[in-house]
């Protein structure tokens, strides 16, 4: 009976130790994906102060062009070029207190002059995020630009 019991309670443990990664990771993918909803929505509406706070101090960002800004010359640029970002269906894979973003994000840029038209870029986005002091900041992205398809 005792051998019976101690097997079973192996079995139970197995299982839920099992399971306890899959809820903590998926807790972890949800809580990173806000944190992306909100980094888009603070582009969106030129909030510097949010993108402050979801952005890791150092911060590394690549453009589609090649050229690479620090965090201060990000949220620079998102300042001075304001736009709309979306993201499109994201891949997150978990590695402990880092994660790898991936998938599609699309800008708009409204028009800067009377004679120019707004555009749109559809591009596929690498970033790397990390979790520190309780929360997941990103640390890396890094922007291909996709040519339009026809």
């Amino acid at each position: 009976m005792n051998n019976r019991r101690a097997f079973l309670v192996a079995v139970v443990a197995t299982l839920w130790a099992g399971l306890l990664p899959a809820a903590e990771s998926q807790r972890a993918r949800a809580q990173i994906v806000a944190a992306e909803q909100e980094r888009c929505d603070a582009i969106t509406h030129g909030d510097a102060h949010k993108l402050g706070e979801l952005l890791a101090e150092d911060y590394v960002h690549i453009h589609g062009t090649g050229k690479v800004d620090s965090k201060a010359g990000f949220i620079a640029n998102i300042v001075e070029h304001p736009r709309r970002t979306e993201r499109g269906d994201l891949t997150v894979r978990i590695y402990g207190q880092m994660a790898i973003v991936t998938g599609e994000q699309y800008n708009y840029m409204p028009s800067t002059e009377p004679t120019t038209t707004p555009s749109r870029t559809t591009n596929y986005v690498t970033q790397v995020v990390r979790y520190s002091n309780g929360r997941w900041q990103f640390i890396s992205f890094q922007l291909t630009p996709i040519p339009a398809r026809n």
